[in-house]
């Protein structure tokens, strides 16, 4: 687990660097504001699959899980659609990184929601 604790670690390290420079880049759109909150929410399964902690309830990992697995969805086929109509290298270096960048973000959500089934498990 230690594996996943680094990139937890990593992922807010980001997120605050996205937190603190959101205000200076943009004028503060309610998209700035939606990509902050499914970041920020996207930290709470990566944490409790880290830690092995149960952080709310399962359905609300799964919830979780779920909304960034059509986000992602959505992304890919954009990419794959931009592949298809400008087939550069460069454009199948970033399709494919997408990809792997993507199952790296959702594997421990998954895990977290559908694969750790004795975090759910109330304490006796």
């Amino acid at each position: 687990m230690r594996i996943w604790k680094d990139i937890f670690w990593a992922c807010v390290l980001l997120f605050i660097a996205q937190l603190a420079t959101t205000p200076f880049s943009s004028a503060g759109t309610l998209w700035d504001a939606a990509r902050l909150v499914t970041s920020g929410l996207s930290l709470v399964p990566l944490y409790g699959y880290a830690y092995q902690v149960a952080i709310g309830n399962k359905a609300t990992a799964f919830l979780i899980f779920s909304y960034n697995a059509i986000l992602l969805t959505i992304a890919a086929l954009l990419a794959v659609y931009v592949l298809i109509t400008d087939g550069s290298l460069f454009i199948l270096f970033l399709v494919s990184l997408l990809l792997v960048v993507s199952f790296g973000f959702l594997y421990p959500q998954y895990k977290y929601a559908f694969d750790s089934d004795d975090l759910w498990v109330p304490a006796a």
